[in-house]
């Protein structure tokens, strides 16, 4: 894959998530007519036909206000598809599909960066894409020949780098009532300047060098034989602490995602510690996390107990797999794949719902969407949607107790996937419809 050019580099900069923002801001009066975008839009079908067709008469700027709603209306599109898949992924993980599990989760990963990237102002197409300045225009990204694959990888690369996603990260991501940024700045002192997108990426197992290799992934797992059929797979009891693992992370009923973000607040604390004060012998990690508690007035002990790890003080195992680089050909690489698609659906819902709040978009303005989705997918009974999307929390905490109980009811000959699928199929359809993380996500 060959890098981006200096002049589409120079284009991407110019990208605007307030140019986003103004035109969801627009949007209203379409969502009184339940729908996404104006009907006579010609955006809506074809799109990448169209933007071919606009970027032969040169490199812009062009005034097409119409194609800035699809951009900006598609990140939220494209955030839902990006949980569709992940959804899918986790049911072909409890099927023992590695080989899908691989696929399924890398065109999440990919949808989760044509979402992000559309959130801040980039349109990735097929074989055009574009960008949406300050002033609402458009221009091309010169100079390359990159396709949808292609440019999204590359363009979220870019982004990762810029300064802006480190201060979007480090505002979107909170623990214990402040954001990702407090608590850096408060820790290391006032006077450091923030880190940027990609070495938080990194540090977190964002890596976006990672996600080009899991195109790699996708290319051996979509076209080619798969002769190792021993390969071997998680058990019920192991894949099903996973799946647990992954419905607490997200739970909304306080602030959504906010266990998973005071993981990610703890592994970024303890890496600033190591990079720029170990070498302090005299001061130690607990005495900066004890100060930087007092500073930001934390009311209880909870934050220090977590950050120091004598409250859960093993990340859990979607983490620990996120974390892990091994090769397609691996034993459980698969899971380190649907770990990594799940992360990056984090962080693009984080960027996603940005531009909402400064449109003050509301997830009643977009009701007719969500409650039709939820209808049609099942996730809930036609005739009863739930007044907010938070209430799914609850069918998912019942399948997990459910789960969690048939597992310690069992001795460990017959834990196996036929007992698993025959007695809690109800419970695994309900606890692998990850949808739900989307919806409440972005409401």
């Amino acid at each position: 894959m060959e890098p981006l050019k200096p002049a589409a580099e120079e284009v991407l900069n110019r990208a605007s998530a307030s140019a986003i923002a103004n035109a969801l801001s627009r949007l209203g009066g379409y969502f009184q007519q339940k729908e996404w975008l104006d009907p006579s839009n010609p955006y809506r079908r074809n799109a990448a036909d169209r933007v071919n067709e606009l970027c032969k008469s040169g490199n812009g700027p062009f005034t097409d206000d119409q194609l800035v709603e699809c951009i900006a209306a598609s990140s939220v599109l494209h955030l839902f598809e990006g949980w569709s898949y992940l959804s899918q992924a986790v049911g072909a993980a409890v099927r023992g599909d590695v080989g899908i599990v691989r696929h399924l989760s890398y065109y999440a990963e990919l949808r989760a960066s044509i979402a992000l990237l559309a959130s801040q102002g980039v349109g990735v197409f097929k074989k055009k894409h574009v960008v949406v300045n300050d002033g609402g225009q458009l221009e091309t990204v010169v100079s390359s020949n990159a396709g949808t694959h292609e440019m999204a990888w590359l363009a979220l690369q870019h982004w990762g780098r810029k300064q802006e996603s480190g201060q979007l990260i480090c505002k979107g991501i909170r623990a214990f009532g402040y954001s990702l940024g407090d608590w850096v700045d408060t820790f290391q002192g006032a006077t450091t300047n923030r880190i940027t997108g990609a070495e938080w990426t990194a540090q977190w197992g964002f890596d976006l060098k990672q996600f080009v290799e899991d195109q790699e992934t996708r290319n051996e797992v979509s076209y080619r034989a798969n002769f190792n059929f021993e390969t071997r797979r998680l058990a019920p009891v192991e894949l099903t602490e996973w799946i647990s693992d992954l419905w607490q992370l997200s739970n909304p009923l306080a602030t959504s995602f906010e266990l998973l973000d005071q993981y990610l607040v703890r592994s970024a604390l303890k890496r600033s510690f190591n990079t720029k004060f170990q070498a302090d012998a005299e001061e130690s990690y607990e005495a900066r996390i004890s100060s930087a508690c007092r500073a930001l007035k934390v009311a209880t002990s909870n934050p220090t107990e977590f950050f120091c790890g004598r409250v859960k003080p093993n990340d859990p195992l979607l983490l620990v797999f996120a974390s892990k680089t091994s090769s397609v050909y691996d034993d459980l690489q698969y899971m380190e794949v649907i770990s990594r698609a799940y992360l990056l659906l984090r962080l693009a819902t984080a960027c996603v719902i940005e531009p909402l709040k400064k449109a003050n978009i509301s997830k009643d303005d977009f009701s007719f969407w969500w409650q039709h989705i939820g209808n049609e997918t099942g996730l809930w009974p036609r005739n009863n949607p739930p007044d907010d999307p938070i209430d799914l929390w609850y069918d998912v905490e019942v399948s997990l107790e459910a789960i969690a109980s048939w597992k310690n009811e069992q001795s460990s000959d017959v834990l196996c996937w036929k007992s698993f699928h025959q007695h809690l199929a109800a419970d695994i359809d309900v606890a692998t419809r990850l949808e739900r993380a989307a919806i409440w996500g972005v409401a």
